[in-house]
């Protein structure tokens, strides 16, 4: 990964090199690399194109574990745009705070959650909301979008002019918990990203064969954990990433693993205990 500039090469290069195989799995639904590859231009030629969002505009992600996450973080930085990743639990409040503090233009959100963001959006600077659900087509109100409509939307548009950030570009504003009062972005660039991948997967290199692994990432992708491990540091290793979008359902948990054969498991000590 030191050869690469920018996240766009690497996943340019990884969705390449692993084509075939499985990448992401969550709800029965499964992934190949190459149509992350496909969906993720797809989606990156409707925001170039049709969307009138600018290089450097933020896009805020509210979801679950489904695999729409990684087809829009994947779109957001093959078209310029900075990631700002939101906790689908977040109260109005805490939305507000974010998405002002940000400067987000727009959203892509779980339908479940859009009656939340139509409480506080007359205040905010966003002008595209962009709906998905966790299982079959979204329920949209007045003014929303389709998330898999606007993939098919791009899929007729011009061939993508991949956006080639420098190192030294800002890819994603991750929020801290606010334990020190209200929540602050970690402006991360893209070789802050791409260098932490590498150092993990220096050590990954001893125990993980490339394109030949299936993990289980129960931790919430807006976290900065699952997203650099799983999303960046074993995408690039073409493994095959398992998505819980709930894992306080231990029972549910189980049973979504049971029909994988398991090689690693992204947990944190209380998850570790309640499985247990």
């Amino acid at each position: 990964m030191n050869t690469h500039d920018n996240l766009t090469q690497l996943i340019d290069q990884t969705c390449q090199t692993y084509a075939e195989l499985p990448a992401y799995n969550s709800a029965g639904k499964t992934l190949t690399y190459s149509q992350i590859e496909q969906q993720s231009r797809y989606l990156a030629q409707w925001f170039q194109q049709q969307s009138n969002l600018k290089v450097g505009d933020r896009i805020a992600i509210q979801l679950p574990n489904i695999v729409d996450y990684p087809v829009v973080t994947y779109a957001a930085f093959r078209a310029g745009l900075i990631v700002v990743n939101t906790n689908p639990l977040y109260t109005a409040r805490e939305m507000l705070h974010q998405f002002n503090d940000a400067g987000v233009n727009a959203i892509v959100i779980l339908d479940a959650l859009t009656d939340k963001l139509a409480t506080i959006i007359s205040q905010t600077s966003i002008e595209k909301v962009i709906v998905t659900s966790a299982v079959g087509e979204p329920s949209l109100q007045p003014g929303q979008l389709s998330l898999p409509e606007l993939i098919h939307q791009g899929e007729k548009l011009a061939p993508l002019k991949p956006h080639q950030a420098s190192r030294d570009d800002i890819a994603v504003l991750q929020y801290t918990g606010g334990t020190t009062g209200v929540a602050k972005a970690a402006m991360l660039s893209h070789g802050n990203i791409l260098a932490n991948a590498e150092q993990m997967n220096e050590r990954f290199d001893e125990i993980l064969t490339p394109g030949q692994e299936t993990g289980i990432c129960p931790l919430p992708l807006y976290h900065i954990y699952a997203f650099t491990v799983n999303m960046v540091g074993l995408f690039a290793m073409g493994q095959f990433n398992v998505l819980i979008p709930n894992p306080r359902d231990l029972d549910a948990l189980v049973k979504q693993i049971e029909p994988f054969e398991i090689n690693y498991f992204s947990g944190i000590n209380t998850l570790f205990i309640g499985l247990c």
